[in-house]
């Protein structure tokens, strides 16, 4: 978690936008820990709190996006081949 906090501190919002994107898309990154992080850092004025809620949506947009062209161009064969 330090790891992450120090990207949170020398990248702001980018980092956000892409630690929480990368969860969306399903990688093993806490990422409702991190959105208590930024929570707790848009209350003690250390990130911005509307550039945060615009990062944060970034990343939803992003990610599901990114999400649903794995799905449709990967098809599902990879995942009855998985499976099977």
């Amino acid at each position: 978690m330090e790891t992450v906090m120090a990207w949170f501190h020398n990248y702001e919002y980018p980092a956000i936008v892409l630690l929480l994107m990368l969860g969306v898309i399903g990688l093993l990154i806490p990422d409702k820990t991190l959105l208590h992080s930024v929570g707790y850092l848009s209350f003690t004025g250390e990130l911005s709190l509307p550039l945060s809620l615009l990062a944060l949506v970034q990343r939803s947009i992003t990610g599901i996006t990114i999400s649903y062209g794995l799905s449709r161009f990967l098809d599902t064969r990879i995942l009855v081949a998985g499976g099977a």
